[in-house]
């Protein structure tokens, strides 16, 4: 018996010195099979990931903030009847800096994941327009919380324009996303 308690038996924890352990969700990703592609059928309805949007769609360095709308724009109409509802995450410790909020912002794994990013190099926010070029590309940017927001709004009145259904939830969209209405 004592030969066999040498080894670990348990699973991986989930858990690591510095809190949840990361996930890589691309390599879930690689496992769905495609469908023949996107359709757009009066028939269908899509409900998209925001995340999954803000990801796919590739930026160049120093492209305008406006020419990055237009491509995430021609992306959607290509692939999602405007029929489609879009939900992206909220992020309430950007609203706490400016209203006093009572939405509880620990009710989430995304909570840890977001403190994790913190401390990792991301950088500091600064004004834009939609003319600025932003000299970053889309990793880096988008590790700053508050351009994440300001892109997410950006984006949500351009395709509610076009009569896309748009939500940010006040923290994480995966559960809104299951029951999007």
């Amino acid at each position: 018996m004592e030969s066999y308690l040498q080894y670990e038996l348990a699973p991986l924890s989930l858990f690591t010195e510095n809190g949840l352990r990361k996930n890589v969700k691309s390599q879930l990703y690689d496992l769905f099979v495609s469908a023949n592609g996107p359709t757009n059928s009066d028939g269908i309805v899509h409900v998209v990931d925001g995340g999954f949007l803000l990801q796919k769609v590739i930026w160049q360095k120093n492209e305008t903030v406006e020419e990055r709308m237009n491509k995430y724009f021609r992306y959607v109409e290509k692939h999602y009847a405007a029929s489609s509802y879009i939900g992206f995450d909220g992020y309430p410790e950007i609203k706490k800096s400016v209203t006093v909020t009572t939405v509880p912002a620990a009710t989430s794994t995304k909570k840890g994941e977001r403190s994790r990013r913190k401390t990792s190099d991301n950088i500091p926010e600064f004004d834009y327009q939609n003319h600025t070029k932003i000299p970053f590309l889309k990793e880096k940017f988008l590790s700053n919380e508050k351009h994440k927001d300001k892109i997410i709004k950006a984006l949500m009145k351009r395709l509610q324009s076009q009569e896309f259904s748009c939500k940010q939830a006040e923290e994480d969209a995966d559960a809104d996303i299951i029951k999007f209405r």
